[in-house]
């Protein structure tokens, strides 16, 4: 784990002595990772603070004066259950172009040792701008697989993201392992159906039927055994949680299914729905969550060109991977 914490610390964020660093985790989190990184983060100088708070739902705020401090720090990181990146207590820390955020929401001790967390860092911000070129411009997706799922995702005027693991800069966040091409829909813009599922945040690794129903953006129904029946009460929490508010493709050649949701939707020529707030995407939907759902397997078309067929990327698209 020291090894990870120093990739993280000292060539990500390239923590400095004299900056502060703030270490936000909670209670169901392993606290072997926070130990680890304030290790690691207090070696270079800086001052170190770690935070420990309640769990809580995907998407809900923290306390505020949690949030006075996530504005105020020039290093965050975020070992939470769920990630913060979806909150307005982030958007305000981020607006002040100040903080640097590394996210390592939902690891465990073995996402910090293995897969995606010891990929090459420049390979995968290759991979993961090659792909993000796809969808500059593009105005449609459909994403299609053998299960039964399909969907068609309108994207225009929508400005997509590169996520991937080098340098973070001042007023930049990375989800980490990274790699991962997000964008959000234009709003009312999806429509279709999910046939089957891998895995959510709120549920896990999905083991009983799911089958989920989209139109004009929204989600209008789910159906299925206990996982399905999970989701539908996290659908309750206000107007928004229904919305579609992002689109993505894992980039990360390291990557695992290991049923941990920081890994599993950034697996190579995986696909996932984000559900509910989109502001932080580009979007403009505020909801008291955002969860994501991954599909394996999928057919996905851009404008009309197939870049993954069957869950993986052509290699026409990324040659030598």
């Amino acid at each position: 784990m020291a090894r990870t914490a120093s990739r993280i610390v000292n060539e990500m964020l390239q923590l400095k002595a004299g900056e502060n660093c703030l270490i936000l985790t909670d209670a169901e989190r392993p606290p072997s990772i926070s130990h680890t990184l304030a290790t690691v983060a207090a070696a270079t100088g800086a001052e170190v603070m770690v935070i420990t708070i309640q769990s809580r739902d995907p998407g809900n705020e923290p306390p505020l004066p949690v949030a006075a401090a996530m504005a105020e720090t020039d290093v965050l990181i975020i070992q939470t259950s769920f990630s913060m990146s979806h909150t307005n207590a982030m958007r305000q820390a981020m607006a002040k172009g100040v903080v640097r955020v590394a996210n390592c929401a939902h690891w465990i001790e073995d996402t910090a040792i293995r897969g995606g967390a010891t990929a090459d860092l420049k390979r995968v911000t290759e991979l993961t701008d090659r792909v993000t070129e796809y969808f500059k411009n593009a105005k449609i997706a459909r994403v299609t697989t053998k299960e039964g799922t399909d969907l068609t995702i309108m994207l225009s005027g929508r400005t997509p993201l590169s996520m991937s693991n080098t340098v973070i800069k001042k007023g930049k966040r990375v989800g980490l392992p990274g790699g991962e091409m997000a964008i959000s829909p234009v709003e009312g813009g999806t429509e279709g159906k999910i046939a089957t599922a891998y895995s959510t945040d709120p549920t896990g690794p999905i083991k009983e039927p799911f089958y989920m129903t989209i139109e004009k953006g929204r989600v209008v129904e789910v159906k299925g055994g206990k996982e399905a029946g999970q989701i539908r009460k996290l659908l309750e929490k206000d107007e928004n949680a229904n919305n579609i508010a992002e689109f993505a493709i894992g980039t990360n050649y390291a990557c695992r299914l290991s049923g941990i949701m920081r890994e599993d939707k950034k697996v190579l020529g995986t696909i996932h729905l984000g559900i509910g707030d989109s502001k932080s995407l580009g979007g403009t939907v505020e909801a008291a969550t955002h969860f994501d759902v991954v599909i394996l397997g999928s057919t996905v078309e851009v404008d009309g060109e197939k870049l993954v067929v069957d869950g993986e990327l052509l290699e026409a698209v990324l040659p030598n991977v």
